[in-house]
C-alpha cells in the first residue's frame, strides 16, 4: 500500500508542478477543471446510486458560467464560502456516528440533495479559488497554497501515527488526532517560512504569513473531516479507486476544498 502511494505521488508531483508553472489562462483552467470535475463525480458517486448524469451536466454548466463571470465575482461571495465552511465546523462538531441509522423520512428525502448541492458548491468554489490565485497572485502563490495543504495532510498523518492519542473527531474520522493537527500546522508553518525566505509574498509581514498558513491548515483539516462525514453518512469507505494506494481523487484533494478558498480570502483581505 505505501509503495503504491509513493509511486503515485512521484508521478503526480511533477505533473502538478508543470501545470502550475508552465500553463496559464484557459489551459490551466481546463486542466484544474478536469481534476475538480472528477472530484465532483466521486462526490456524486458517494451520494447517489443512480441519476448521476443530471448532476454532471449541472456541474459543467455551473463551472462554465462561473468561469465566464470569474472577474465579476464579488468579495461577498468569498465571505459566503468561508461562512459555509464555518457552519461545516459546527456540523462536524455536532455529528454523531449513528446518524445514518436514525435518519427520519424528512432527512432521507432532503439529506442527499443537500449533500449533493454542498458538493457542487465546494468543488466549484475551490476550483474558482485556484484559478483566481493563479491569475491574480501567480504560480508561486498557488504552489505555496498547495504545499501548505499537502504538508498539513502529511504532517497530520505522520505525527498522528507517531504521537497521536487524543482523538480529534472520533465519530467523523477516528484516526485523526490532536497530535496530527499540531504536526500538520507545524509543517504548514515550515512551508510558509520557506516562502518568506524566498520572498514569495514580499508585501506581507511575517505575522500575516503565519496567520495565512495556520488558517489554511485549519480549514484544510476541516475539508478532510467534512468529506469523511459525508462518506460516513452514506456508508462509503473510499470516494473511488482512481489513485493507487490513495483511494479516490476526492480523498486526496478534500483539504483543498476548504484550504484554497480560505487562502485566497486571506490574500484578498491583506
Amino acid at each position: 500500500m505505501m509503495r503504491a502511494r509513493y509511486i503515485t505521488a512521484a508521478v503526480l508531483i511533477p505533473v502538478v508542478w508543470g501545470a502550475v508553472f508552465y500553463t496559464s489562462g484557459y489551459v490551466f483552467a481546463l486542466l484544474s477543471g478536469a481534476v475538480f470535475f472528477m472530484a465532483a463525480r466521486e462526490w456524486a458517486h458517494i451520494c447517489l446510486t443512480n441519476r448521476r448524469g443530471f448532476f454532471y451536466i449541472t456541474y459543467v454548466l455551473c463551472a462554465a458560467f462561473a468561469y465566464a463571470l470569474r472577474d465579476a465575482i464579488p468579495m461577498a461571495y468569498w465571505y459566503v464560502v468561508v461562512g459555509f465552511w464555518t457552519c461545516v465546523l459546527v456540523a462536524v462538531c455536532c455529528y454523531r456516528g449513528d446518524v445514518v441509522h436514525v435518519e427520519s423520512s424528512h432527512q432521507k428525502r432532503y439529506g442527499k440533495p443537500i449533500r449533493l448541492l454542498a458538493g457542487l458548491f465546494v468543488c466549484l468554489s475551490a476550483w474558482l479559488a485556484l484559478n483566481q490565485l493563479h491569475t491574480q497572485f501567480g504560480a508561486h502563490a498557488v504552489m505555496t497554497a498547495l504545499l501548505i495543504v499537502w504538508a498539513t495532510d502529511s504532517g497530520g498523518y505522520w505525527f498522528g501515527k507517531q504521537f497521536g492519542q487524543k482523538r480529534l473527531a472520533q465519530y467523523v474520522s477516528p484516526n485523526k488526532t490532536w497530535a496530527g493537527v499540531w504536526g500538520g500546522m507545524l509543517l504548514a508553518l515550515i512551508v510558509i517560512g520557506v516562502a518568506y525566505i524566498f520572498a514569495v509574498f514580499p508585501t506581507m509581514t511575517p505575522t500575516t504569513l503565519i496567520i495565512l498558513a495556520l488558517l489554511t491548515a485549519a480549514y484544510a483539516i476541516l475539508g478532510d473531516l467534512f468529506e469523511s462525514m459525508i462518506k460516513r453518512q452514506n456508508d462509503v469507505k473510499d470516494s473511488g479507486y482512481l489513485l493507487p494506494g490513495h483511494g479516490g481523487l476526492l480523498d486526496r484533494i478534500d483539504g483543498l476544498l476548504a484550504g484554497l478558498p480560505v487562502f485566497l480570502f486571506v490574500m484578498y483581505c491583506v
